[in-house]
């Protein structure tokens, strides 16, 4: 797919509170997939794999990943801990790395609410760990 840069995104702050994790969820992963660069993704998956580690990637360059979760902060503030909380399985249960940073962002958004009434939820995601570096950002 081209890279069209995230900077393309129109960001709708009218949207309110309404807006479903599903919607939400698909409008991000449009966003991905329209400024996923197979060859970078390849390079990624390809370095992944020489340290036993299996990856899907869009291709995302670092600040184009950055770019877009900064994109999104606001309306994943205006969330609730709970939807957020499910929002965060649905990237990391992607596998796409560039999903589950947006899932890390997410928890770090969210760090100051989440109580022990929420380690099942955690719990959960953590169960989508599937490499060393995404383990260590979980663990932190």
């Amino acid at each position: 797919m081209k890279d069209i840069g995230i900077m393309n995104r129109k960001v709708n702050h009218n949207r309110g509170l309404d807006m479903k994790k599903e919607d939400l969820y698909s409008e991000i992963i449009k966003q991905l997939e329209e400024s996923a660069d197979v060859e970078i993704a390849s390079k990624r998956i390809a370095k992944a794999k020489y340290f036993g580690i299996t990856i899907k990637s869009y291709g995302l360059k670092e600040a184009q990943g950055k770019e877009l979760i900064e994109s999104y902060l606001g309306d994943f503030r205006k969330l609730s801990l709970n939807v957020r909380l499910q929002l965060v399985k649905m990237f990391y249960a992607s596998d796409f790395s560039e999903q589950v940073n947006l899932g890390d962002a997410i928890l770090e958004l969210s760090m100051k609410e989440l109580t022990p009434t929420h380690f099942d939820s955690l719990d959960e995601i953590a169960g989508f760990l599937n490499n060393w570096g995404e383990t260590d950002w979980f663990c932190i």
